[in-house]
């Protein structure tokens, strides 16, 4: 069986120059997203999250989202995106139905008024590209011709 963190892995070692997340601020070659990714999961095990738990995701688009989702897998747990489009009712009703009891979210993705008996865990409070150790600086100049295996968040 093929480990979720086998591929990533292997693409930081064969695509170490190449980009794997980019937006609009910067880009991350593939060793960068791996550390990312290994940052928050260690985080994450910190918090108390374990395999086989639901975790929520209350995100926009941005950087941080699909390195939540990775880190998510990575650790075994089970990640539930709710859209910021929804009402604060419907995501405190679905996170109730699906058995959903942390959330993972930014400070400007969480609706007003939002008063589920959830934990709440701060997407600044995980990641923190700029200061991502032992992995090659962001690229700022990206060639189109040197991409590989992007994940776009839109």
């Amino acid at each position: 069986m093929t480990r979720i963190a086998s591929p990533l892995a292997h693409a930081s070692d064969r695509f170490a120059e190449h980009t794997a997340l980019s937006s609009e601020e910067f880009s991350l070659t593939y060793p960068r997203y791996l550390a990312a990714v290994s940052a928050v999961k260690t985080k994450l095990v910190n918090k108390g999250i374990r395999p086989g738990t639901r975790i929520g995701c209350l995100l926009e688009n941005c950087p941080e989202y699909p390195i939540v989702l990775m880190a998510l897998l990575h650790l075994g747990s089970s990640s539930v995106s709710f859209s910021t489009r929804f009402p604060a009712n419907l995501i405190i009703n679905l996170m109730e139905r699906v058995g959903v009891d942390t959330l993972i979210t930014s400070r400007n993705a969480l609706p007003e008024k939002f008063d589920a008996k959830v934990r709440i865990i701060h997407v600044e409070n995980l990641v923190h590209l700029q200061s991502i150790q032992g992995a090659p600086a962001l690229i700022t100049d990206i060639d189109q011709d040197e991409e590989a295996m992007i994940m776009f968040t839109s």
